[in-house]
């Protein structure tokens, strides 16, 4: 009698595990181990991120700011930013005996980078040699000025008259070099001194023209430095 019971009760378990094990939930593909490798990597959403701002409707305000940026690069041999590097004291107190104090820093301090001995000379060598790479510089214009097409005779005729002013200016700037080796201050004068002669010749033909001069702003620059080298010249003597 007893053993039947056992096997009684042996079969009920039996039963109980089977329904038990049909009655639970299957394990979720989460649950598993290699889950977290089989499922494919979730991609960002670009559509919901703001749109970039066009460079075009960036304020001026916000472009300033940027690290790189300045409105005060320079662009030429008359930049003002120079004297931000603390020109040397014997340039400075050359200078302020010119006419023009600042643009004759300008034009000078990028030359005399690196110089270790400065004096009046080198100073007048320095203004000379950016008076005539500015002068040459007007000659290319008033030459791409007269090849102009529909640039009218009479027009070419003063722009003819002006380019030979601009080369007797580049040449005598090139007399004032070669005086230094002998220190012929009274050829540099000479020489200096018609550089503004036949520059305001020039400026004067379009006056007589009654027509605004295209190389005015040339002409009043390329004056001023001229006189600085003049005003140079004299400390020569001191």
């Amino acid at each position: 009698m007893e053993p039947q019971n056992n096997l009684r009760l042996l079969l009920l378990c039996l039963v109980l595990t089977a329904a038990r094990a049909r009655l639970s939930p299957a394990p979720s593909p989460s649950d598993s181990p290699l889950s977290s490798i089989s499922e494919p990597p979730v991609e960002a959403d670009l559509s919901a991120l703001p749109p970039s701002t066009p460079l075009e409707e960036l304020s001026p305000d916000w472009l300033s700011d940027q690290p790189g940026h300045s409105d005060d690069l320079p662009s030429s041999i008359f930049s003002t930013s120079l004297l931000s590097v603390g020109p040397n004291p014997i340039i400075s107190k050359i200078c302020d005996n010119t006419d023009h104090p600042p643009l004759c820093l300008a034009t000078v301090l990028p030359f005399a980078k690196g110089e270790k001995s400065i004096d009046v000379q080198s100073v007048l060598k320095f203004a000379v040699e950016a008076s005539s790479l500015y002068a040459n510089q007007a000659l290319s214009e008033t030459k791409k000025l007269a090849s102009k097409p529909g640039t009218p005779e009479d027009l070419k005729a003063t722009l003819k008259d002006c380019k030979n002013s601009y080369e007797t200016a580049v040449e005598n700037f090139a007399k004032t070099v070669d005086a230094f080796s002998t220190n012929d201050v009274g050829t540099m004068r000479s020489v200096l001194s018609a550089v503004i002669t036949f520059v305001g010749d020039c400026e004067d033909e379009f006056a007589q023209m009654q027509t605004q001069s295209p190389l005015s702003g040339y002409a009043e620059k390329l004056t001023d430095m001229t006189s600085n080298c003049l005003a140079i010249v004299s400390q020569m003597m001191n």
